[in-house]
């Protein structure tokens, strides 16, 4: 999904799983 790849991007690359909704 595109969320997805935003999210990875702004925690640097890190599984948006492990990453909370920030």
């Amino acid at each position: 999904m595109e969320i997805s790849k935003n999210r990875r991007q702004k925690t640097g690359g890190r599984p948006s799983s492990q990453v909370a909704d920030l």
